[in-house]
């Protein structure tokens, strides 16, 4: 991961520090060989400290505990969350399977490493799905996700995000690694009728769009239905259709 980042982002990366316990940023050294390690350590609450004890002793290769941590770099473009846990890319939480050892890009300026927002944000996007493999990965507008899987009717809350039963989504960038590939199938996702599609590492990336900004043109919205209709409406939710039964995405299945 840490070519990636710095490949991308090199003047972010030139001063990055996590978050400790107290809410002070500390200074990560990125460029040694176990450095989310550390950052994890850091920002390790004591129930995730006893946790990994009880677990894994006084094992000194022994993983940082699940939690999530944030990372901040030299300037404020940009902000990494990693979310780390003890074993595996999912787990049930309150009945529902969710995707964790995740990282997001948090863009906050209109430009990036010298660059416009939109162009930078495509080629760290393609730059990480081929270098880092990830089982998925999107890249979404706030509003966007906002609109399609938020819901404040009762509080805040994301809804569709339950990868027993589908992917909560179809947006900007959309990446499937090997196991999507298999169970979505590989040759429509390629023949999908969307603005780009092709092989990217181990898997597809999938352009639902030109501009990242266009997500709500009746044009955009209606190729979005489309392409989920085309690669199969129960892979993918929509707070629109409460009529196609999920698909599955064969997670219960996997160890």
């Amino acid at each position: 991961m840490i070519g990636w980042l710095k490949s991308c982002a090199p003047d972010w990366c030139a001063a990055v520090s996590v978050f400790g316990r107290e809410d002070k940023k500390i200074p990560i050294n990125i460029g040694h060989p176990r450095w989310l390690s550390e950052a994890a350590d850091l920002s390790m609450t004591d129930y995730m400290r006893t946790e990994r004890a009880r677990l894994f002793g006084n094992q000194a290769n022994a993983p940082a505990a699940e939690g999530s941590y944030e990372l901040n770099g030299a300037n404020g473009q940009l902000i990494i969350i990693v979310d780390s846990a003890l074993k595996g890319i999912w787990r049930r939480v309150d009945g529902l399977i969710q995707f964790h050892n995740c990282v997001s890009v948090q863009i906050l300026a209109p430009r990036v490493e010298g660059r416009p927002l939109a162009d930078w944000a495509y080629d760290c996007f393609v730059a990480g799905c081929r270098d880092v493999h990830p089982e998925y990965a999107f890249a979404v507008m706030d509003d966007e996700y906002e609109a399609l899987n938020m819901d404040r009717s009762d509080g805040v809350a994301a809804i569709g995000r339950d990868y027993s039963k589908y992917l909560p989504g179809i947006y900007w960038l959309n990446y499937f690694g090997t196991h999507l590939t298999g169970v979505l199938d590989r040759q429509k996702l390629l023949s999908a009728p969307a603005t780009k599609v092709e092989a990217l590492g181990n898997g597809v990336l999938l352009v639902q769009r030109e501009r990242p900004d266009d997500w709500n043109l009746p044009e955009v919205v209606t190729r979005r239905r489309d392409i989920r209709k085309h690669i199969g409406a129960g892979y993918f939710f929509d707070r629109e259709d409460a009529e196609t039964p999920p698909a599955g995405l064969g997670y219960d299945a996997r160890p």
